[in-house]
């Protein structure tokens, strides 16, 4: 993640920070939240997970932005949410993820509409915290991806870099359907 250091405040490019009156916000309000990791640390876990959803052509019907928006609109597609969590993603609520076989885990989601990225931020009590992902919609030769990128020092570092495909593929591959089967618009 590239950093930025503009008058002694440190802004994290591409990430949620919000800066005020000389003062960084955390994301959501929440304190809890943390964007930036110790790479030395035992714990250090970082993974990229990249899904092609289709080529321009294929999905010619839609925009980048209403591929986007489409997405939100489904909360199961962003994000391993619980059951109990229908509708549409609302930013900064506070839901619960499942991790295997952990429910409560719970995470807050900051929403970039001009960057199309959703951020995921873990809280006191999920079994990976402290813990970011970012999942973006990007559009590069020739075809939309999602990108889902993790960094965090919470428990099982390992085991989360390799179960991290597994844990994105069902999402990303359900919302493909969705948005193939919406693509005859």
């Amino acid at each position: 993640m590239q950093k930025i250091v503009i008058v002694g405040i440190l802004i994290s490019w591409g990430s949620c920070l919000t800066v005020s009156f000389g003062q960084v916000s955390p994301p959501c309000g929440q304190d809890q939240t943390k964007e930036i990791y110790d790479s030395t640390s035992n714990n250090y876990h970082h993974y990229l997970v990249s899904f092609r959803l289709g080529s321009v052509e294929e999905l010619s019907d839609w925009s980048r932005e209403e591929i986007f928006e489409l997405w939100r609109k489904d909360i199961q597609l962003v994000h391993p949410a619980l059951r109990k969590y229908k509708g549409p993603l609302v930013p900064c609520k506070l839901i619960h993820v499942k991790i295997g076989p952990i429910r409560k885990n719970p995470i807050v989601t900051e929403v970039m509409l001009e960057q199309a990225t959703l951020v995921n931020y873990s809280l006191p009590g999920h079994f990976l915290h402290p813990g970011m992902v970012e999942r973006r919609l990007e559009l590069r030769d020739g075809a939309y991806w999602i990108v889902t990128e993790s960094w965090g020092e919470g428990r099982w570092p390992r085991t989360n870099e390799r179960q991290s495909e597994k844990v994105w593929a069902p999402l990303n591959e359900k919302f493909q359907a969705l948005l193939k089967a919406q693509s005859i618009r």
